[in-house]
């Protein structure tokens, strides 16, 4: 036998062509798979080095429009039912994606339950079946706008949101195409072709508008819901349906339109770190996916078709479902395993481990499962089963976490009986007792995260949606004295004390509470961590001129109290609280501002969740001069001096050197923020003090 030379290997390369791609993949189309998911993985890791690398994401919604509805259209050319077609669909979706994403969920739900903290478990749950059945990124908007939901720690299955917004999609997008076609079946092609691409675009058209509309109304939500969403999907389905033939595009065109498209995609990846997302930025990711599928996967000399074609990139493209289904997971709860947030070489490490994670899912779950055919029934079977596995794995974690959290809170209402003198911040003021700084008993920490005061309990507070009268009040048989508790989400830290001190000392407590909206004159424009919409802001403009007309007038003595360090007020900080005091003083009423709780982390946003911490055994306490913020009350005492009474609660959480998470044997936070009902209760000597000072003469 003669061994060719390689001078005649090559010209027979050529005399034959570039190397065919694989049946029914376009390698451009990998390529562009395999960039969207290191662009989230990437982010996820480094979200310093590429802060807008969560656009991978619409870069895959776009391909996944585009694909669908060409398979959707090129379906209905043959003789067959709508209802077979759709059957047939729903089968290979099932094949395809359920497999692999039950494998993920049923691991990290077992992950869950032995590195996360038991306070965790209930939320766990509760989002691991929400992404079983494609709702996550409902539960994601939900908590986007829930002000307390807001706070928490991201999951181990966040990511499950963008999984969410496809398979919705696939419900409805065929019945809609397909139902259209089927209509029009004694038309002719080009007439079915036209009404087909006007469907899509009107339908892209409209989703714009409502993520536009999203973004004025309720901006943290828009990022997660299906209707914000669809024109992604939607405009990759109108290029499928245009440019139905790539011999129809000038080849300087399909050469030239992926590079501009890359360019378009990659300064996108590092520059939308910054802006409000979605909004009129996205479509930056959505024009440069599309240019990308313009070209038709041109592969000639110099086209970025020939460089997708790069094995790497398409074993990485092939791989990108699972390992953008792996990555997230790990991201979350190595931290948990290895005790600390996670390093340069970890992040390296785990980098490497999503993308093997994420071939053998290829290798033996996906590949296997999609490729095996099988009938409809089967896969529909399969898929019944990747559902039921899931929820029991959900149930028995929300099972087994409530029955922990239970235990725990019978522990802690044993101490406040048992061990009331005490018990709490009792234990910081009565002699012989120790306050036992940081330390709870057993799971004490997990009941934390349940155990909510007054306002919340019986769902009396104000929350960020309309303006609305609903107040929380006490009725006591003795009454002479009516005291308001005014201010946000805060303000509910102390209606527990409030309340028991009243009904020990025969005054009537009215707590008017909203969250997010401080009693000042005018609405903060902003958080330290969101911008707050204009209807929010006349909503609490609304609220607290109500509270002033309505029950300012029946109060014998106001107490103020928010979270100060939570709005960053342009200029004077302390100027909208000053004109709110203004008011009640002119009165005649009795002002008491209280300080606000120690902060569990600092002053600009960054928290660290109570129970969890408890739960997980960490050092759980702040420097005193990072929890104490002291800034606008500080000031309000110098502008009014005894005019008013300012109370300062820094010694029932905190010694000379730290602050902590638990006082007296009982955890003082439920969330990030806010005090457990049991620790506020253990403040009603304080507080009775306060309220006895400031109306005595």
């Amino acid at each position: 036998m003669t061994v060719p030379s390689i001078t005649t290997r090559r010209a027979h390369r050529e005399r034959q062509g570039p190397v065919a791609p694989r049946a029914g993949l376009r390698t451009d189309i990998q390529g562009l798979r395999a960039l969207a998911v290191l662009l989230v993985v990437v982010f996820h890791l480094w979200p310093g080095r590429l802060a807008g690398g969560f656009i991978g994401v619409d870069v895959f919604f776009v391909i996944s429009g585009f694909l669908i509805t060409g398979h959707i259209v090129r379906s209905a050319r043959h003789d067959r039912s709508v209802l077979t077609t759709l059957s047939s669909f729903y089968a290979r979706r099932i094949r395809r994606l359920m497999p692999a994403a039950t494998a993920v969920l049923l691991i990290t739900a077992a992950a869950v339950v032995v590195w996360m903290p038991v306070s965790r478990w209930n939320d766990m749950a509760r989002e691991l079946l929400a992404s079983a059945l494609a709702v996550e990124n409902w539960v994601l908007a939900g908590n986007a706008v829930d002000y307390l939901a807001a706070e928490s720690a991201p999951s181990p299955f966040q990511h499950f949101w963008s999984l969410s917004v496809e398979e919705q999609f696939y419900l409805f997008w065929p019945v809609l195409l397909l139902s259209l076609l089927a209509l029009l079946r004694r038309r002719r092609d080009a007439e079915r072709r036209a009404a087909v691409i006007a469907l899509v675009a009107g339908v892209g058209v409209l989703s714009f508008a409502a993520m536009l509309w999203l973004m004025s109304t309720a901006p943290a939500a828009a990022y997660f819901v299906t209707p914000g969403r669809v024109w992604q999907l939607a405009a990759g389905g109108l290029l499928a349906l245009v440019v139905s033939d790539d011999r129809a595009i000038p080849r300087p065109v399909r050469f030239a339109a992926p590079w501009v498209g890359l360019a378009v995609i990659v300064v996108a990846a590092f520059t939308l770190g910054d802006v409000t997302y979605p909004g009129v930025w996205a479509l930056l990711p959505v024009i440069g996916a599309t240019l990308v599928l313009l070209g038709g996967g041109e592969e000639g000399r110099g086209s970025l078709g020939s460089l997708a074609r790069v094995r790497p990139l398409q074993i990485v493209g092939d791989a990108s479902y699972s390992i953008y289904l792996w990555h997230w997971p790990l991201v979350i709860l190595v931290p948990y395993a290895i005790g600390h947030e996670l390093r340069g070489v970890e992040k390296v490490i785990l980098f490497a481990a999503s993308l093997l994670l994420g071939w053998l899912s290829l290798r033996w779950v996906e590949t296997p499962l999609r490729t095996g055919g099988g009938r409809r029934r089967v896969a529909y079977a399969l898929g019944l089963a990747c559902i039921l596995s899931v929820g029991a794995a959900a149930l028995g974690t929300s099972l087994a976490g409530t029955a922990r959290v239970e235990q725990a809170q019978q522990a802690v209402d044993a101490r406040l009986v048992s061990a009331a003198p005490c018990a709490g911040a009792r234990s910081t003021s009565n002699p012989g007792c120790s306050p036992a700084w940081g330390e709870v008993p057993g799971d004490a920490g997990a009941a934390a995260a349940e155990d909510r005061p007054w306002p919340w309990e019986e769902y009396c507070a104000n929350g960020l949606g309309a303006f609305a009268t609903t107040v929380c009040r006490t009725d006591s048989p003795d009454g002479d004295l009516n005291v308001l508790l005014w201010g946000d989400s805060h303000s509910g830290n102390w209606s527990d004390a409030l309340r028991a001190a009243g009904e020990a000392g025969g005054f009537d407590v009215t707590v008017a509470m909203r969250h997010g909206c401080p009693s000042t004159g005018e609405a903060p424009d902003a958080t330290v961590s969101r911008e707050i919409p204009a209807a929010e802001q006349a909503a609490c403009d609304a609220r607290n001129a109500w509270v002033e007309k309505t029950l300012v007038p029946e109060a014998d003595v106001v107490i103020l109290a928010n979270m100060t360090s939570n709005y960053p007020f342009d200029g004077d900080a302390a100027g909208p609280y000053e004109e709110t005091i203004e008011t009640l003083l002119a009165r005649g009423e009795p002002v008491v501002v209280l300080e606000d709780v120690p902060l569990t982390g600092d002053s600009v946003g960054n928290r660290v969740d109570g129970p969890e911490c408890l739960s997980s055994g960490g050092d759980c306490r702040n420097p005193r001069e990072r929890a104490l913020y002291r800034s606008v009350t500080d000031e309000l005492e110098a502008r009014f001096g005894d005019r008013i009474t300012v109370a300062d609660p820094a010694d029932n959480f905190c010694d000379e050197r730290y602050c902590y998470f638990a006082v007296g044997g009982l955890p003082v936070y439920f969330d990030a923020s806010h005090l457990t009902g049991s620790f506020s209760e253990s403040l009603d000597s304080w507080i009775y003090r306060v309220v006895s000072d400031a109306v005595t003469p």
